[in-house]
């Protein structure tokens, strides 16, 4: 597993020899399909980094309609955004293929970040581009979002 950790974006700002303590200071999970990963408003404990598999990210509205997000496959991280901010889970993750994923729990991070300062940093700096591109793509269906809306109000659509 350690050559599939290796290739993932996560750790693309690491030596061999920090992704090794990376892998060291984390564990791995398998689940089946089917099998739920966390809940929209759990707590955000751990990240995950998907190395095989699928995980769909599916959030419920307020009038319990649930809306598939996105699928994220081998190689992407989910679960960061709660695991960095400390705040309740913004979506659900299914597991949608049998997956191996590596967690890493938030207090495994803190404790990594002390005794490996540099891995840590290399590691948020790489989980912040991720969290970076992801808006950036939101901000972008946002926009194509808003210019529909305005154009089917423009031409006597109902809009919002």
């Amino acid at each position: 597993m350690f050559d599939v950790i290796a290739r993932t974006r996560t750790c693309r700002y690491m030596t061999r020899e920090h992704i090794q303590d990376f892998v060291d200071a984390g564990s791995m999970r398998h689940l089946s399909a089917g099998t739920r990963l966390f809940g929209q408003g759990d707590p955000g404990e751990s990240m995950y980094v998907i190395l095989s598999g699928g995980v769909s990210i599916v959030k419920t509205d307020r009038d319990g309609v649930e809306q598939t997000l996105t699928s994220l496959g081998p190689g992407e991280i989910v679960g960061e955004m709660s695991m960095v901010d400390c705040q309740p889970r913004s979506a659900k993750a299914l597991v949608f293929a049998d997956a191996t994923l590596f967690e890493m729990s938030r207090k495994q991070l803190v404790q990594l970040a002390k005794v490996k300062p540099d891995i840590a940093s290399r590691l948020l700096f790489a989980v912040v581009e991720t969290i970076s591109l992801r808006l950036r793509q939101t901000e972008g269906l946002y926009q194509a979002l808003l210019a529909r809306t305005l154009s089917s109000q423009e031409s006597g659509g109902a809009g919002f």
